[in-house]
């Protein structure tokens, strides 16, 4: 947990720069990590696959609690989901390729990389956050610099009115003790008329320093997964049922291991043995392929028998139930847990079984776009300087573009294009078309510079034809004029020769 839900002698420190409602503010948010911290390490933990058994004290011997077992399946929830939302670039209806330079921003920063990493610690904790800073170009900075933050070191304050963060925070310095507790070291305080950095100094102290911000918004905007009208900072993907379900899993993974130990040494036993006979070692009786057993007192042969075996199927049939259960939960395939599941009859068909995953996509990728939305636009103002986005023509235009979030195979996308373009030839010379096609953004870059180029040479080649079209009957004209030389031209009548 944070030491002090406010640092000490910030108060004191922050009253010559911030007002009495801003620091009511801060204090809000310092209050809110707090809260949240503890939650966010244990989804982060099951997550890192951190969490082992929970034992219910009941089945399992207590010389093999300690058991080393653990599943991946929280960080699947996560993951399966991630690696279906890519974003490409920013676009803009009747802009060019780089609408406001955006994408050289998103260049500059790695930022299709840096969003893939942030949107992964969204559906871990619910929201992660983005900060848009104006770069050190004497450092080698970028002009404007994207940063992603995690939930468990940023928040902010929401307001229902705007849709937008009223304020935003982020601890970028701290020390850790051995017990866990963070004591903030530094400190970036998120306000629309400023951005405020407090730093700790020696003695107790507070070094505060205030930049100011143009563009009347904080910023820090929020990356958010699964919001709600109650929960506008969204819900994680793993959530208290896939906790609890990896947890039952878990056991019964243990109870397998430990009957499987059974499972190869079948119990027997002995009627009538002489109690001598029973003074070695379990494991020789075990192991050994020949056993000597004599007759008892009374010359009788002891009977030798053995335990019907267990099965292990309830125990695999049992783990399909949580990872049934765990699927239906996360909107995956079950045999993304490890469970193939029947062979589908068509395309169709496997579309089908992934449909609820590609719903949970597009949902999240809608939140996702309006938080880049406001991100490139955030840039953009802070790069001119401004404080309202009407006064760059197209600005509020712009719109984040992310890849399908279902593949489709080349021959099914050629032939739902083709008959698209059929009806509507125009389509063709659309960049969207090749979209539809599955093609990544830097393919497309790449065919749309190729058709550029075969254009322009095209244009040439038919420029160069239509000047020597025109240069040949001035040619002709001018050999003509020269066999005269400019005398006068005889008139011939038919039937008349020249000397007549």
């Amino acid at each position: 947990m944070i030491t002090q839900g406010v640092p000490a002698g910030f108060t004191q420190h922050a009253e010559q720069t911030l007002s009495a409602s801003e620091i009511e503010l801060v204090q809000k948010m310092m209050q809110r990590l707090d809260k949240k911290r503890a939650r966010n390490i244990i989804r982060q933990q099951y997550y890192d696959q951190k969490i082992g058994l929970k034992d219910l004290g009941i089945s399992t011997p207590p010389a093999l609690k300690n058991i080393n077992s653990v599943l991946g399946w929280p960080a699947k929830t996560v993951d399966v989901l991630a690696d279906r939302i890519k974003f490409e670039r920013f676009v803009a209806a009747g802009e060019d390729e780089d609408p406001h330079g955006l994408n050289t921003i998103v260049a500059d920063n790695d930022f299709r990389e840096t969003f893939a990493q942030t949107a992964a610690s969204a559906l871990t904790h619910s929201c992660a956050f983005i900060t848009i800073t104006q770069g050190d170009k004497s450092k080698g900075e970028p002009e404007i610099l994207l940063l992603p933050k995690s939930a468990h070191w940023a928040t902010g304050i929401w307001d229902k009115r705007t849709r937008n963060l009223k304020a935003g925070l982020s601890i970028t310095k701290a020390d850790t003790s051995n017990s866990g507790d963070i004591t903030p070291r530094e400190v970036t305080v998120y306000l629309p008329d400023k951005t405020v950095i407090m730093q700790a100094i020696a003695g107790g102290g507070w070094e505060i320093e205030t930049i100011p911000n143009p563009t009347g918004r904080p910023l820090i905007v929020p990356v958010v997964c699964g919001a709600d009208l109650r929960k506008p900072f969204g819900r994680s993907r793993i959530s208290r049922a896939v906790m609890a379900l990896t947890d039952s899993a878990i056991r019964t993974v243990v109870r397998s291991e430990i009957s499987a130990e059974f499972y190869a040494s079948p119990q027997r036993y002995l009627l009538g043995a002489d109690e001598d006979a029973l003074t070695g070692s379990k494991w020789s009786a075990v192991m050994s392929k020949m056993l000597t057993i004599s007759r008892d007192e009374d010359g009788q042969v002891p009977q030798v028998g053995q335990f019907s075996q267990m099965s292990m199927q309830p125990h695999t049939d049992q783990l399909r139930q949580w990872a049934s259960l765990l699927a239906a939960e996360s909107q995956i395939p079950i045999d993304e847990l490890g469970f193939p599941s029947d062979n589908p009859a068509s395309d169709s068909a496997i579309q089908s079984q992934r449909d609820p995953l590609r719903l949970a996509a597009d949902r999240t990728i809608r939140g996702f776009k309006s938080a880049l939305n406001s991100i490139g636009v955030t840039a953009v103002m802070l790069r001119e300087g401004i404080n309202n986005p009407s006064k760059i023509e197209g600005l509020t235009k712009i719109e984040a573009w992310f890849a399908p979030t279902v593949h489709v195979s080349d021959a099914a996308a050629a032939d739902a294009v083709l008959k698209q373009v059929q009806v509507m030839p125009w389509l063709a010379q659309s960049p969207v078309i090749l979209e539809k096609l599955g093609y990544d953004d830097s393919a497309i870059q790449r065919l749309m510079a190729d058709k550029r180029r075969a254009e322009g040479s095209s244009i040439l080649e038919a420029l160069a034809a239509t000047a020597q079209q025109q240069q040949k009957p001035k040619e002709a004209t001018t050999e003509v004029d020269n066999n005269f030389s400019g005398e006068e031209k005889p008139v011939v009548d038919a039937g008349v020769k020249p000397e007549e």
